[in-house]
């Protein structure tokens, strides 16, 4: 048998060659997760997110499963990224619709109104706060640092110059602040029965009960 000249022998690829995304040269890291928490996004909105499987996802981005391991190690870190990504786009949706208020208090009145009426207003946010991951939700938003200095970065300097007019008491901790609103607005996402006020009435219970209390006095 002749042996298979070096002309037409098969090219071997160079090992520092680009590996392949969905057809394309390969995209940068940073690239490579915000199409996979795009993936994410589009199969928690087409199936139920308890029942999205990390083959499903890859499936959707067009990528080996070993490719989405290297950027999330399991199910939760993915949900989790996807959740960041959704914060985001509800604070977004927020500067838009309402935009920031001259006081600080007055700026979280509209903010704990908006939450509370735009709850399960997207495919998305109904499957988060379904029976099935609601408890996810709650768990890992309030554990995860990152997720809740998204929120505590929003108010920052509306609460900075809120302290330094004397708007508000000056004991008051931001974090502290911000951990205890996103309780409270959690109790109304978890039992939708609780959000079927008017928005005259939620103005009122949250002045009442939350905005009131960080006052100071006089």
């Amino acid at each position: 048998m002749e042996k298979r000249s070096s002309d037409t022998a098969k090219p071997r690829r160079r090992k520092d060659a680009p590996r392949r995304w969905g057809g394309q040269e390969n995209a940068a890291p940073a690239e490579a997760r915000e199409r996979i928490i795009a993936a994410a996004r589009h199969c928690y909105t087409r199936k139920d997110i308890a029942q999205t499987t990390m083959a499903d996802i890859a499936a959707q981005a067009k990528v080996v499963r070993a490719t989405l391991y290297r950027y999330f190690p399991n199910r939760e870190s993915v949900l989790l990224a996807v959740y960041r990504e959704e914060i985001r786009s509800f604070l977004d949706r927020f500067t838009e619709d309402v935009g920031k208020a001259e006081s600080f208090c007055a700026f979280l009145l509209d903010y704990c109104v908006f939450a509370v009426r735009q709850a399960g207003t997207t495919p998305l946010h109904r499957q988060f706060f379904e029976e099935q991951s609601a408890l996810w939700v709650s768990r890992n938003y309030l554990s995860d640092a990152e997720s809740l200095e998204l929120t505590v970065a929003f108010f920052r300097e509306s609460f900075q110059v809120a302290k330094r007019v004397g708007e508000i008491r000056d004991d008051l901790d931001l974090a502290e602040v911000v951990e205890f609103l996103v309780r409270v607005l959690m109790s109304f996402m978890l039992v939708p029965e609780a959000a079927r006020r008017t928005e005259t009435q939620l103005r009122r219970y949250f002045e009442k009960h939350l905005v009131r209390g960080l006052r100071r006095p006089g």
